[in-house]
């Protein structure tokens, strides 16, 4: 496929014009209005023909043609920007076959008198238009004509230049009823009822404006699920191809329209557009005397697979200019149905619901000014990007725009002192903001596990920021132990508190005690101890205490080991005979932060 029909004629760009210097050559139909070639009295069968270029064509030489049926008519020529061949083509974008489309509308004669039509082509009474058919030869290139099931393929080149200069492009012309994958697409026929009417306007006459500018036509559309589009750009001009494997007619101003998606991609939505009309009225309201420019159209739906063509019955509706309408494809193994239209603008301002920025309110411009996606009519903060609208007090402010100087509550619930090495703890968090809203938070809301796997002071952290950029902290501090107690205490011959332990002044009195490592073995690390002293006491302190006489060692090596038999810290306290009617306490510091002690009375 080649460039557009900007291309192919004298007033055309040609992308070798030399700023207008250089134009291409006039199409057929210009030089057949001017008299210079005929249309053939005869159209083109099925099959191939050679098609001689304009350029080596002689005066009255006929201009060949393929007749669809009495409304739908194909124009072929042959361009060549060959300089042995051309002197005028110079500019032409490359060597092509060239096809343009003449739909009769309304029974109205045409302006390009193929037999049978005679007369002006005015304000759509015909719609003469490049098919998107600028097919290169010698790689058979191919146009299909979708509604109408015809082929068009480029296949060889043919040129001499003795005895006489001829430069043809072979076209071959078939039917086709199948393709090599399968595509389900829409088909649309606009019946032309506002530009007749127009056309019949005694006192109207149209002048074409500088630039772009829009006349009565209806477009057809598909657009995902997802947003993505296929289908001419209002506000650029320019023909979207959004969805790949899409198969389509481009935008053909009141013709038949065609729009194929690969039959795997779900989602598609079929859309019939009136914005073109509504333009023109708006442009020329004094046209609304004669039309409201309410239009009239067919669709309907087709699958084409490796097996053959599936047709669905076709619907008949009637369109408001401005409005858009939506067809429901329905497929069901080998069948297919087309709905008829649904409104697919509920706010009536041209932007489907689809890709309406405010589907509920009418705003034409759609403008979006932090782009978040949401159009300036709704936005709940329309100057900061706030895609997800949250509105946490449901005031109509967004959380990102609504004023806040208080900082989000940190909420932790279940923090414990002390939790022992290996245990299974947790906190609850809940951070909350009623202002505007939570934007940050380090910890999410919910049951958090602390951290047990080693001794020692931790801190579980908490932050949280609000849309206002207020922040807060929290924080759960707590104490990892050994499980000293739940191993027992001091293990025999020495009792805990409140028990008083009586031994003899002088007697070596082994002290004992185990530290669980949480995973069902226990700590041998001489380091887990930090220090263990003996401070004496009033024996009055101990006085209303049970007591419990040591077995003691008349020797022993005073110092700490680690019995691996026994998996026990031993601790040989050598005491002396001066110590005898004396009371002390033993006092165990372990690196887990925790202290232990045990009382002792001497005899």
């Amino acid at each position: 496929m080649g460039p557009n029909v900007e291309d192919w004629d004298l007033m055309a760009q040609g992308d070798k014009n030399e700023g207008g210097d250089n134009p291409p050559y006039m199409s057929s139909f210009t030089k057949q209005l001017l008299g210079w070639l005929n249309y053939d009295s005869f159209p083109l069968s099925f099959g191939s023909h050679w098609i001689n270029s304009l350029d080596t064509s002689n005066l009255h030489d006929d201009i060949k043609w393929y007749e669809i049926n009495e409304n739908e008519r194909y124009i072929l020529e042959v361009r060549t920007n060959d300089e042995n061949y051309t002197k005028w083509d110079r500019s032409a974008p490359l060597d092509a076959l060239v096809l343009y489309k003449v739909t009769l509308k309304d029974q109205e004669p045409i302006a390009v008198n193929i037999p049978g039509y005679t007369g002006p082509c005015y304000l759509g009474s015909c719609a003469i238009v490049l098919a998107d058919a600028v097919l290169k030869p010698g790689i058979d290139e191919t146009y299909r004509d979708w509604h109408n099931l015809v082929k068009f393929t480029a296949k060889n080149v043919r040129a001499t230049l003795e005895p006489e200069k001829k430069y043809e492009i072979e076209a071959q012309i078939e039917q086709f009823n199948n393709f090599e994958r399968r595509i389900k697409g829409l088909v649309l026929k606009t019946a032309g009822k506002v530009n007749y009417i127009i056309r019949n306007i005694e006192s109207f006459s149209f002048i074409a404006p500088e630039g772009k500018y829009s006349l009565p036509d209806l477009d057809l559309h598909a657009y995902t699920d997802d947003g993505r589009h296929v289908g001419i750009n209002y506000s650029t001009g320019e023909y979207e191809v959004g969805i790949p494997g899409a198969i389509f007619s481009g935008d053909l101003h009141n013709d038949i329209e065609w729009i194929f998606i690969p039959s795997d991609i779900n989602g598609v939505h079929f859309i019939v557009s009136s914005t073109d009309t509504q333009e023109f009225l708006i442009n020329y309201p004094e046209v609304l005397s004669v039309t409201d420019g309410k239009e009239m159209y067919e669709v309907y739906a087709r699958i084409i697979d490796p097996q053959g063509v599936i047709t669905s019955d076709a619907v008949i509706q009637e369109i408001e200019a401005g409005s858009l309408l939506e067809h429901p494809i329905s497929i069901e193994g080998n069948n297919i149905r087309v709905d008829s239209g649904i409104d697919a603008d509920s706010d009536h301002d041209g932007a489907p619901y689809l890709r309406d920025n405010c589907p509920n309110i009418n705003n034409t411009d759609q403008l979006d000014t932090d782009g978040d996606g949401t159009g300036d009519a709704c936005d709940n903060c329309p100057d900061i990007a706030n895609p997800d609208q949250a509105d946490i007090n449901n005031n109509g402010i967004g959380n990102l725009c609504e004023p806040d100087s208080t900082p989000p509550t940190i909420g932790i619930s279940g923090c414990p002192q002390a939790v022992n090495l290996g245990a299974s703890a947790s906190i609850t968090v809940t951070v909350t903001d009623s202002e505007s809203g939570v934007a940050y938070q380090s910890e999410s809301n919910g049951t958090k596990l602390l951290d047990t796997s080693i001794v020692g002071t931790k801190t579980f952290t908490v932050t949280a920021r609000d849309n206002r950029g207020n922040e807060a902290t929290n924080n759960c501090t707590y104490q990892v132990i050994y499980d000293f107690l739940g191993a027992g205490g001091f293990q025999p011959p020495v009792d805990d508190p409140p028990i008083t332990n009586t031994a003899k002044a002088g007697s070596s009195v082994p002290v004992k005690w185990q530290l669980p490592n949480g995973n069902g073995g226990f700590i041998s690390d001489l380091g887990a101890v930090i220090s263990i002293k003996f401070q004496q006491m009033a024996c009055s302190n101990f006085a209303n205490t049970l007591t419990d006489p040591v077995e003691t060692t008349a020797t022993g090596n005073t110092g700490l080991r680690y019995d691996f038999t026994s998996n026990q810290y031993v601790y040989n306290w050598q005491t002396s005979k001066i110590w005898a009617g004396k009371c002390y306490t033993l006092n165990l510091t372990l690196n887990d932060g925790s202290r232990y002690q045990a009382n002792f009375s001497l005899k």
